[in-house]
């Protein structure tokens, strides 16, 4: 893959700047990135939490992939789509080592300085709390799978309500 084909079109211009950007991080650092979005499907949401959620999920990933030495064995994968009224988003990433979760559902960093990280999650929990949707996070074998649904038709409707007024 060359460097102009990291570049993503998904019709959402803030999922477009961070799926590049995040695509050609992992092009520079040897990670085969899969991606699947339809980005009229997050056009509920503002720009800021569509950078805060696919940011913070991507650097997450993209750090996982980091920390396993066999380059060929780096791989993330992103599906967002809408089926029904809902919208699906599934990040999933390989990753080398073990994966604890702690009390509230959300994976224990693994750095020294506990204090300083975690803060990413708790972002995309944010989000997913903001908009009424529903986070999962699990691990089957060497693959971590972080899952997300929104319901969207609600959001259109409130949407299309306000502007009424």
């Amino acid at each position: 893959m060359g460097f102009y084909d990291s570049f993503v079109k998904t019709d959402n211009e803030a999922l477009n700047v961070i799926l590049t950007e995040k695509s050609i991080r992992c092009h520079k650092n040897g990670i085969t990135l899969s991606v699947i979005a339809d980005g009229t499907s997050v056009s509920f949401m503002n720009e800021v939490d569509v950078y805060s959620l696919f940011g913070n999920a991507f650097d997450n990933a993209i750090e996982a992939c980091l920390k396993i030495p066999d380059g060929e064995k780096r791989v993330i994968s992103l599906s967002a789509k809408k089926k029904g009224s809902m919208l699906s988003v599934v990040v999933s990433n390989s990753f080398g080592g073990e994966v604890k979760f702690g009390s509230d559902g959300l994976p224990v960093t693994s750095k020294a300085d506990i204090n300083s990280h975690g803060y990413g999650t708790k972002s995309i929990r944010s989000v997913v709390k903001k908009y009424e949707g529903l986070l999962s996070m699990k691990v089957i074998g060497n693959v971590f799978y972080l899952s997300i649904l929104f319901p969207v038709e609600k959001k259109v409707v409130e949407k299309t309500v306000c502007e009424r007024r």
